[in-house]
């Protein structure tokens, strides 16, 4: 019996299967090259960006904008209506008590208190409307008025320091002074007017009071001022900057220190904080003065391979 001849063998550079491992190794050697390096230059860091723990004053302060607004007002109008025959103030003028403000005929319109013409509504010759305010008069001392929110209102208390500034008059660079006379517990509820945006707001009232505002601009009421209420200090406090504090995953406070080489990974550093001011907050515990500070660390990118 004739044996059947076998079938020829395909060289082995011709088979597919051999071709698609030689394939994958490639990728994976080239997917592992660049794992390798990327973790390579995960452990060089820029610690340029370095602070030093300073001693220094703390505070907390609430920073907002309010407005002239005077102490006492009251809109006055005639009791029976007519042709006014008499103006005589005009807004900005101050008055005594009892001063004739306007006459409708033989009737008179007199000032409640002394004090200083806010508004003048009417004009010699206007028909006065019976119970139509024509004259608002206010107290000749102003304050400055704000509306805190419902989170400020905790740290404002009477007695308190205010610093004020007047964006429209030298640029805001002269600093005036005033003291917090009233926080008051009602809230508003829409009925005060934001000196900037002029749109209603609701919150708490509070009412300073100026003792060095320069009377150009204490009587202009309305007027925006810039207001820096100091709530809270605390002086000669070891101390960083707010954004070198870090925080790991159970909350606790921790700083970055400069590594044993320029080289070598920033080292975490716990510490125990205390007063938290605006821009710093203090360390009670885990650093020293002058210490090194590193502010900023990239974090190293891990993931797979592939």
């Amino acid at each position: 019996m004739s044996q059947l001849p076998k079938p020829p063998t395909r060289p082995w550079y011709k088979r597919w299967w051999l071709w698609l491992f030689v394939i994958l190794l490639v990728i994976a050697g080239i997917a592992i090259a660049g794992y390798i390096m990327t973790a390579g230059q995960a452990t060089t860091v820029d610690t340029s960006q370095t602070i030093t723990a300073t001693v220094r004053d703390l505070t907390k302060a609430v920073s907002t904008n309010g407005k002239v607004a005077p102490e006492h007002s009251e809109q006055l109008a005639f009791s029976f209506g007519g042709k006014v025959t008499a103006v005589y103030f005009k807004v900005g003028d101050e008055v005594n008590k009892d001063a004739i403000l306007a006459k409708v005929g033989s009737q008179q319109l007199k000032a409640p208190f002394d004090g200083r013409v806010l508004a003048v509504n009417t004009f010699v010759g206007n028909t006065a409307t019976p119970g139509v305010a024509v004259f608002e008069i206010g107290y000749r001392t102003n304050f400055v008025d704000f509306i805190a929110s419902e989170s400020e209102v905790f740290d404002l208390a009477a007695g308190q320091q205010a610093e004020l500034t007047i964006p429209t008059y030298d640029n805001g660079a002269t600093t005036y002074h005033g003291t917090v006379e009233l926080v008051d517990t009602k809230k508003t509820t829409g009925d005060v007017m934001n000196a900037q945006t002029g749109t209603s707001e609701s919150g708490y009232l509070v009412r300073i009071r100026p003792t060095d505002l320069p009377a150009s601009a204490a009587n202009l009421i309305g007027l925006t001022i810039n207001i820096k209420v100091l709530v809270e200090e605390k002086l000669a406090a070891l101390s960083v900057e707010r954004a070198a504090i870090q925080y790991n995953d159970n909350d606790e406070a921790y700083v970055w220190l400069p590594g044993a080489t320029p080289d070598a990974l920033p080292l975490e550093q716990p510490v125990v904080t205390g007063f938290e001011g605006d821009d710093y907050i203090e360390i009670v515990s885990g650093v020293q003065a002058a210490d090194t500070i590193v502010l900023n660390i990239p974090q190293a990118e891990t993931g797979s391979l592939f």
